[in-house]
Order: structure tokens, then sequence, then C-alpha cells
């Protein structure tokens, strides 16, 4: 039994602010930017943003601030701006975060980054995000130390029976939330931050079932609990609950058996929600996004080649993520 990480949390891997192109901004911001910070001196900038359900949380500097400055952190539609405004006798939190789900969005500061303030919410009625960005007015910069976007503020496990209870134990063996999984064999966790933390899982009658080791939790995480005892390897790196990043659009994969039982009909299938091609193969000829495996014997290892094909029209900032299930 083990539980396995089928999709990252991050939307966007690296830092927008830092490493997007001049050209992804727009608006009329006067800014500069080094390695580690994002430095708005006035005026406002934004982004393109298509997102429908995300969390963007924002480490920035804090600041006092007179009667003539003012920060914000928005989203656009098109018929408004929401989102967080700093000015006199504010400015000194150090944490920002938008968060929308079920068509509401809401915003929350933070001192430290692990207790968050709620400080209000709108439903967005079906309205259609244009923009995200900032603006800055006074004296003070806006600088940003760290921007990441998730796809989800909820982790999200799959696979266990309804009626299964999990726990989610902070690393001082604290509980912080018990979910139950509903009659889709899911759970859904809304994280209040990330974290390194682990999953208990309990039975109807209250039996532990299977502890997880610590894990980085992240916003948008979904882990799937499977009976199947194997292992995929990369690079010589067993592939558990973190990410692994490829470096070219060809890699060797293998599937291992470390158990003493024999499994028959494996199926292997890319989950992805991009528009590139990502296949695999045993032989090298045959490429499909679904591979069947007929059976593999205690200690066996096959080799399975992997080959992504761009797709050369489409254009956005960040990684696309993938899984590979096993089921």
């Amino acid at each position: 039994m083990r539980l396995i990480k089928v999709e990252d949390g991050l939307s966007e891997h690296d830092n927008f602010m830092l490493n997007s192109s001049i050209e992804d901004f727009l608006g009329n911001g006067e800014y500069t930017r080094t390695l580690n910070e994002f430095i708005l001196k006035s005026g406002e900038i934004k982004r393109n943003f298509n997102f429908n359900d995300f969390v963007i949380e924002i480490k920035k500097d804090s600041v006092e601030l007179s009667k003539e400055d003012e920060f914000l952190f928005f989203i656009e539609t098109k018929r408004g701006q929401f989102g967080i405004k700093e000015s006199q006798g504010e400015g000194l939190s150090k944490y920002w975060k938008l968060v929308l789900s079920d068509g509401f969005i809401q915003s929350y500061t933070s001192i430290d980054g692990l207790e968050w303030i709620n400080i209000g919410g709108v439903p967005l009625e079906n309205q259609y995000i244009k923009y995200q960005g900032f603006s800055q007015k006074g004296k003070n910069p806006l600088i940003i130390r760290d921007y990441k976007l998730y796809k989800s503020p909820y982790i999200t496990i799959n696979n266990f029976l309804p009626g299964t209870k999990v726990k989610l134990i902070a690393e001082n063996n604290t509980l912080v939330k018990e979910r139950i999984f509903d009659e889709n064999m899911e759970a859904k966790i809304f994280l209040d931050y990330c974290f390194l933390g682990q999953f208990e899982f309990y039975d109807l009658e209250d039996n532990l079932i299977l502890r997880s080791g610590p894990l980085n939790l992240k916003y948008g995480d979904r882990y799937l609990y499977t009976s199947h005892n194997l292992q995929l390897i990369h690079d010589g790196k067993v592939l558990f609950c973190e990410t692994e990043n490829l470096k070219t659009l060809q890699e060797i994969l293998f599937l291992k058996n470390p158990s003493e039982d024999t499994y028959e009909h494996i199926n292997l299938k890319v989950s992805h929600n991009t528009s590139d091609v990502i296949e695999l193969s045993i032989d090298k000829q045959n490429y499909s996004d679904h591979l069947i495996i007929d059976t593999i014997n205690p200690g066996e290892e096959i080799k399975i080649q992997l080959r992504i094909l761009k797709d050369k029209q489409r254009i956005h900032f960040g990684v696309n993520d993938f899984s590979i299930d096993i089921f």
C-alpha cells in the first residue's frame, strides 16, 4: 500500500515576477528587477491571467506607509479590480494571498506566512478574469521577493473507501485537520499554508490503515492511494511524492517491482492538461499515452521510453506538469 503524489500544486515553477519576459508586463509602471527582487517604483503593472481556480502567494518587504503611499495587489475583470490595498498605517504585512475557488475570491495578509488574516471576499459571479497586477503610489517602492501561483487551495486525496478518515498532522505531531472520504473516494483539505506534514488514514472502526512519511505539502497537490507496491525510477531516483524535473524531451524510466508479488495487467497512463504530446513506449517504436504491462514479476525492472513533443503554437510562462498514473 502506497500514497503517491500524482499532481504538483504549482502552476508555475518559477517566480513570474523575476523570470518572465519584459513583454509579459502590461501597464505604465516603472520597475526594475534583480536576481532576488522585483521593485515597482511607480504606476501599475499587470499580466494576462486566465486561471479559473488558484492561490497566489506573495512575499514582499514590509514598510511604514505615509499618507501619500498606497500599494495594491489585485485581479481585474471587466467590472473592475479586487484585491488587497495597503495605505497609511498599514503595509507591515510581509505576505499577501489571493484565493479563488468555486467562483469566490478571498484575500489574506500575514506577518509570518503561517497565521493569515482574511480581510474579505466577494463572489465573481461568472466574471472572466483578464489580468492580475500590482500598483504603487508615493515614495516607498513595492518590493516583491517571491511570487508563487498554485492550482487550488486544496490538497486532494483519492482512492480510499467512502467513510475513511484522513488526519493531517503537522511536524510537531499536532493535528491540523481531519476529513472523511466521500462517495467518490475523495477527500479535500483546505490548506492554510505550505508546510512539512504527514497524513494518517483510519478505517470505519478507527483502525490505522496507513501513515505517510513527512511530505512537503503545497496548495493544489493531489495524492493517490494504490495497493500496488511498484516503483517508477528516473535517473536512479525512485519517484515518490515529490516533483521530478526532466532535462530533455526524451527520457528513460524504469518500472520496478520490489515486492514478492507478481502483478498482471498493469496500466500506465500519462495525465496532463497541456497541448503537448507526452507518450510512453517499451519498444521505442509504438508510442501512446496509455501503456499496458501484461506481467511484472518480483524484482523485475521494465525499461520505458518517455517522449515529449512540444506544441510550437503554445507560448506560456512556466513549466508544464504531467503525471504517470499506475493502476
